[in-house]
């Protein structure tokens, strides 16, 4: 597993040292323990980013916590880069996936609106759409990870902007 620990600020000095020892403080706990093999991560504020190619160092575990402090607040979309990762809620969450929903990211750039299933799908038909590429939208993971879930999501999307596009909607 992975800690999130602070060092003290003049621990590194100006060089990096994954053998050492160092002694730190486990975020979020009133514990302290000496760790080997510390790898360096991002402040505490950049977690908070809606696409992980802009943490400042990207590891397993900045992955890792960028994606669980998002999933703490019900973001459960985030970029990495041109991939969306999704993360199974296994929970209904209401107003995620409604037609005010769709309506917000119909028709927007990416990267003006918060990431989200809708905001790929919209990109790849208009992609088809305005530019006549065939697209392809995958779905990976484990089992229970919400293919099915994000599938049908996307199978809704394409309807909504099937029947905007057609005027009929």
């Amino acid at each position: 597993g992975y800690l999130l620990v602070k060092l003290p600020a003049d621990a590194l000095g100006s060089s990096f040292d994954l053998d050492k020892t160092y002694e730190t403080a486990i975020v979020g706990r009133d514990e302290k323990r000496k760790i080997k093999g510390v790898t360096p991560t991002n402040s505490i504020r950049t977690f908070m980013v809606d696409n992980m190619a802009s943490l400042l160092s990207i590891n397993a575990a900045t992955v890792l916590e960028c994606t669980r402090r998002r999933y703490r607040l019900g973001l459960i979309h985030t970029y990495s880069g041109l991939f969306l990762v999704v993360v199974n809620p296994y929970r209904v969450l209401p107003g995620h996936y409604d037609d005010d929903v769709m309506g917000a990211y119909f028709g927007r750039a990416r990267v003006d609106v918060p990431p989200h299933v809708f905001a790929l799908v919209d990109q790849a038909y208009r992609g088809m759409r305005q530019d006549g590429r065939s697209q392809a939208i995958l779905c990976t993971g484990e089992s229970g990870a919400g293919k099915t879930e994000n599938a049908k999501r996307i199978v809704q999307f394409l309807a909504y902007a099937a029947a905007r596009t057609s005027g009929a909607g």
